[in-house]
């Protein structure tokens, strides 16, 4: 009997040590700035959700644990689709981990909300992700003697099935704000800890580092992620999902669709502005049957590529290229004379290495040269004689927003300076007083002509416009304004939102005069109010997922919408 006994506790061990040393893997969503749980609520049904906090209020965000690498690869398949395009699955090196002595207090349910205070008296608080198991441990512990040691006492506190193990430091996820629900202020002294003490060699407002990325379907790579190096994300104007249509909302632009497709015979239901499987359906039977939105969907097929090539030694293409390669945009910008460069230049230093009097000098010397000319607007309460001491980003940010403010629309803000600094970039960009947006240009990084109806739109677009394809400029101001939108995706003004529904109302109207003169023209514009009414609808669902109203969500739809088609349709605007 005893043999049998020695027998089943090696067994027991052994099992223990392999399920210890068993491949892991998480799903990387990405690193954010201010997180927290709620804003995450699209994903809270694929898995569990926690983050690894960082300094300067940074988070990597991660969903669950998973013992195949094909569990893990379908979550960030759907975490992508929901917009999280730089969801990937890294694998935790449990076999290269040093081990940790913990005693685990009981196993949750990763798919049910947990009663964090039931462990509030056992100390500090880790977690064990395990498919859909959460194993709630207490510890660390100096070694595995301290720990069984410790396991009486919590038992007495009510904890009865408390036992000690060894488990890979790799797996242990520590308990914070984030997994709580709480903002970061409210974390300090939780379960008993005493609050962080910061450290003496950051000094207040310099980053120790701002190469990070930032939430939002638009998302780029970030070097500090983990195991980064084998994964490549996809070209920015790829990045844009496309959004599941909402049956339930009541919309004017359903309603459009759904008359339309009801007296080509498609639609057969009552016309109640709701975007059901009926529409769904009228709408696919018109793009496969109607000719001309057949014709039109081969010509979007091949589209010539809308975003032409940069030159790879100018001003523009140092800039957009300075995060993905320094070493070659900063030789490019040292050789420029522009105060763009100068200030670019400054940017990158502070983020490398903190304020400096070389960012200063920098900084300084492009304000001055940008205004040199006394004709050039100024920005309220900004003296651009003055000099200037950067000692944190967002004032840099700002300044290099009114440099680009005065030197024109030459040379747009890059996409990446707001995917890396959202409220920075977003706040300095923001029109003020005198100042419109009219002043600056952004980089096109919507990609919303990614979407099939979009392109589809274009094509027939291109034909509305006699195929002369607009001026670049044109095109450019055009894709900045759809970035604006989607950069910044709050409300309208109610003035705004009037007029854009105005222009609407005055395009179809303008279509519609046009359309009556010729039976071919009449072809055309069905086609084109066919894709224009699918293209409002999935707009509208994209800026509703951005936690806008039905209403707010029209506003941002009905402003996107313009910019696109705006290029194409403008002598029908007149």
């Amino acid at each position: 009997m005893r043999s049998l006994f020695v027998l089943f506790v090696v067994a027991f061990f052994s099992l223990s040590s392999l399920q210890a040393q068993e491949a892991v893997y998480t799903v990387y969503l990405g690193t954010f700035l201010d997180a927290q749980k709620s804003n995450f609520e699209p994903l809270e049904s694929l898995g569990f959700l926690y983050a690894d906090e960082m300094s300067n209020n940074l988070s990597k965000v991660f969903i669950g644990g998973y013992t195949s690498k094909a569990a893990g690869d379908a979550v960030a398949v759907a975490a992508r689709k929901k917009g999280y395009m730089d969801a990937t699955v890294v694998e935790l090196k449990t076999k290269e981990s040093p081990k940790a002595a913990v005693v685990q207090l009981g196993i949750k349910n990763a798919r049910k909300k947990i009663n964090w205070d039931e462990f509030s008296k056992a100390g500090k608080i880790y977690f064990i992700l395990r498919n859909d198991q959460v194993k709630v441990v207490t510890g660390i512990f100096p070694s595995m003697a301290s720990a069984q040691s410790a396991v009486g006492e919590l038992r007495k506190r009510g904890y009865k099935d408390a036992f000690a193990k060894s488990v890979p430091e790799v797996l242990l996820h520590e308990l914070n704000g984030f997994v709580l629900g709480k903002p970061a202020a409210m974390q300090e002294g939780m379960f008993g800890e005493e609050p962080a003490t910061p450290s003496a060699s950051v000094p207040a407002d310099v980053p120790v580092s701002y190469d990070f990325e930032a939430g939002g379907p638009v998302v780029i790579k970030s070097p500090t992620a983990p195991e980064a190096a084998h994964y490549t994300p996809p070209a920015q104007n790829n990045l844009l999902y496309r959004p599941e249509i909402r049956t339930k909302v009541k919309r004017g632009s359903a309603l459009q669709l759904q008359k339309i497709l009801k007296r080509l015979g498609y639609y057969s239901s009552s016309l109640d502005g709701y975007y059901g499987r009926g529409t769904a359906g009228a709408y696919d039977k018109a793009l496969k049957e109607l000719p001309a939105l057949k014709k039109y969907s081969v010509l979007a097929n091949h589209l010539d590529e809308l975003n032409a090539a940069e030159k790879e030694d100018g001003l523009q293409y140092y800039i957009n290229t300075l995060p993905d390669d320094p070493a070659h945009a900063l030789s490019g910008l040292s050789a420029s004379s522009e105060p763009l460069a100068k200030a670019y230049r400054a940017y990158w230093s502070f983020v490398t290495r903190g304020p400096s009097r070389e960012v200063n000098d920098l900084m300084n010397a492009a304000v001055h040269q940008a205004y040199a000319d006394p004709k050039t607007p100024v920005p309220s309460r900004f003296d651009p004689a003055a000099t200037y001491a950067y000692a944190n980003l967002s004032q840099l940010i700002l300044h290099l927003s009114y440099i680009h403010r005065a030197v024109g629309k030459s040379i747009a803000a890059p996409c990446w300076l707001f995917q890396r600094h959202p409220k920075e970039a977003l706040s300095a960009f923001e029109p003020e007083g005198s100042m419109t947006q009219a002043d600056y240009r952004i980089q096109a990084c919507a990609g919303f002509d990614q979407w099939p109806e979009v392109r589809l739109l274009i094509a027939i677009g291109e034909d509305l416009n006699a195929m002369n394809p607009p001026a670049p400029e044109v095109l450019a101001n055009a894709r900045s304004r759809q970035t604006r939108y989607l950069l910044s995706p709050k409300p309208l003004p109610a003035s705004q939102t009037a007029d854009l529904q105005a222009r609407q109302k005055r395009l179809i109207s303008n279509l519609d005069a046009w359309a009556g003169k010729d039976p071919l023209h009449q072809k055309i514009v069905t086609a084109f109010k066919i894709s224009y009414y699918q293209t409002q609808v999935l707009l509208e669902d994209f800026y509703m997922d951005k936690d806008l109203n039905p209403d707010q969500a029209k506003g941002l739809a009905l402003g996107t919408l313009d910019a696109i088609v705006e290029p194409y349709v403008i002598r029908f605007l007149k």
